[in-house]
């Protein structure tokens, strides 16, 4: 199974979605979202915690083009939250959001241990084809 989550900022906001595709590449679940005053990477953020917490069990790749995010789920969190979540100089913006996507990737969390997170490439849409 693979999540694929995105986010993009837009005037005065930002909207988000994830999808769930099976091995058979049909979509098994699937959320968006828009949140006004927002900043495109909280939109990102808040999708793989909506999705992470809609997927019940079993072996889940997530997929992004956000590399971030990537960095955020695999190594920064760690550093923080030995910290006491905090950085070296400032403060961490979205931390409920990270927070949450701790939690979700703890080792007792179901997802966790089965969880590769792989960044994928953008690629841009015309209306030509």
């Amino acid at each position: 199974m693979k999540l694929y989550v995105a986010g993009s900022g837009f005037d005065g906001g930002a909207g988000w979605a994830w999808v769930i595709v099976g091995p058979d590449h049909k979509i098994r679940q699937e959320g968006t979202g828009s949140l006004l005053g927002a900043t495109s990477y909280r939109a990102e953020l808040l999708a793989i915690v909506n999705g992470l917490q809609s997927w019940p069990t079993g072996r889940i790749a997530v997929c992004t083009a956000n590399d971030n995010l990537r960095s955020t789920a695999t190594s920064w969190r760690h550093t923080w939250r030995e910290r006491g979540w905090r950085k070296r100089k400032g403060t961490i913006e979205h931390l409920d959001l990270i927070q949450a996507l701790d939690r979700e990737l703890e080792p007792s969390a179901q997802n966790c241990s089965m969880l590769s997170l792989r960044i994928v490439q953008r690629r841009s849409i015309s209306s030509g084809g």
